[in-house]
């Protein structure tokens, strides 16, 4: 509500100006003299409603600054017809670069060499899957191509210059094809089905292996080169009814990350796996007393483990940070950390908590600094970073907070929420570089 009195003053301004204009129509007789004081006054009126609207424009303007990055920055747009505008920005500054409009629904994607790979529906119901490149210098599109499943079931990959999508291969999801596009010929390299899987799979790479994580509890490895099977690990069981995140139920939302070395294994009983990647061993497994969100994701360094968790006793929120090499714990730190994976940068760890956006220390969990958007309705979302600057888009997170726009075209105030926007912030201190004016509803990349 902040922006009540602002956004009503403004109102005020546009209804006076309209009605100037309507006495001067009316006393239109008036003298020589009459006209000009009522010209100078209507044109002094007009000033000020135009200043009055472009105010939060100009103070943004001023306080502009350009970030060390030089990358691109995706993001997309929905309209209330659910079409999708995907937008190139630059990081430096936040100027729009390119805008092109896509025809598929609710798009995840991921930039790699230079270009820009989509997945998404063309159907809104989320059938028919498609998944089409575009430049990212300029958003030209350079090949589209439509994926053979009924529904995506997890993120792109891209590995060993090939793009890499799970899919449904029917809409009762109860088998899932994974298959691998060649980034060059944009064929069809190979494909592997895992069948009698209920539910969606996580995926991560390395080692020259696909790790995919499935909600019976097992993690595969699939080679890259060719999609054989490389070996096959249980990991979960199902928590017994009435216990667990997902109390009553056998899903569990096996997740994982990996990286050369290294691949971690989590569902949201609470376990915490560490696999040799080369034959599935397990290296250490410990079940952790914070356990983790159902929708928690997990981020992996070379030198840590951090991943959201929840404590069923006590019901506090914290983010973990867990020695990758033996699954000790480190620190925790106070967070309601779900939905998001924390990202590192430098000394830095990056993590969402409500309306806020923490830096904390990734060698203690101190806090650096945090911040949250200006508005009461908003919270960061959709976390990126490069070369030091820390990229996040705004969500609605209190609903129940709203403001006052006024809607020229009908010559009205209306209720609203405040424009979803895309920030640059300065990764050691929080200040903001720039914020963009356009609104954008989810920051899918950087490249």
């Amino acid at each position: 509500m902040d922006n009540l009195f602002g956004d009503l003053l403004v109102g005020l301004i546009g209804c006076l100006a309209v009605g100037a204009l309507a006495l001067g129509a009316i006393f239109r007789r008036l003298g020589r003299r009459g006209r000009i004081i009522l010209g100078a006054g209507l044109t002094l009126l007009t000033l000020v409603a135009c200043l009055s609207t472009q105010l939060g424009a100009i103070q943004e303007t001023l306080a502009r600054q350009s970030s060390p990055s030089g990358a691109t920055l995706v993001a997309y747009t929905t309209d209330t017809a659910e079409h999708v505008a995907l937008s190139g920005l630059s990081a430096h500054d936040g100027s729009l670069l390119w805008r092109h409009s896509l025809d598929i629904f609710n798009p995840s994607g991921i930039t790699a060499g230079g270009v820009v790979y989509l997945a998404g529906a063309t159907h809104a119901d989320g059938s028919a899957p498609v998944v089409e490149a575009l430049r990212l210098r300029d958003g030209a599109p350079l090949w589209r191509l439509a994926l053979p499943g009924a529904r995506l079931t997890a993120a792109l990959h891209v590995a060993n210059g090939l793009l890499i999508a799970a899919l449904y291969m029917d809409l009762a999801q109860t088998s899932i094809q994974i298959i691998a596009v060649s980034l060059s010929t944009h064929a069809l390299m190979w494909r592997a089905n895992i069948p009698v899987v209920s539910g969606h799979a996580e995926m991560a790479t390395g080692a020259g292996l696909l790790f995919v994580g499935l909600e019976d509890g097992s993690v595969r490895a699939l080679r890259l080169n060719d999609g054989g099977s490389a070996w096959t690990m249980h990991i979960s069981a199902a928590p017994p009814s009435g216990q667990g995140a997902d109390a009553g139920s056998a899903t569990l939302s096996l997740g994982v990350v990996a990286n050369g070395r290294l691949l971690i294994v989590y569902d949201n009983t609470g376990e915490v796996v560490s696999l040799r990647p080369a034959d599935g061993a397990t290296l250490w497994g410990r079940q952790i007393v914070l356990q983790p969100y159902e929708n928690s994701r997990a981020t992996l360094t070379g030198s840590g483990l951090y991943l959201c968790a929840d404590d069923t006793q006590t019901h506090s929120r914290a983010l973990l940070s867990l020695d990758p090499a033996t699954g000790a714990t480190r620190w925790s730190h106070d967070a309601n950390c779900a939905f998001s994976a924390p990202i590192a940068s430098g000394a830095n760890l990056y993590t969402l908590s409500g309306n806020f956006l923490a830096a904390l220390h990734a060698s203690d969990g101190a806090l650096v600094w945090q911040g949250a958007p200006d508005a009461p309705d908003l919270g960061y979302s959709d976390l990126a970073s490069d070369n030091g600057a820390i990229f996040a888009a705004s969500a609605i997170t209190n609903f129940r907070s709203i403001g006052f726009c006024a809607d020229w075209s009908h010559l009205a105030i209306t209720i609203c929420h405040s424009t979803r926007t895309i920030a640059a912030l300065n990764g050691a201190t929080g200040q903001r570089y720039w914020r963009t004016n356009d609104g954008y509803d989810h920051l899918l990349a950087v490249g």
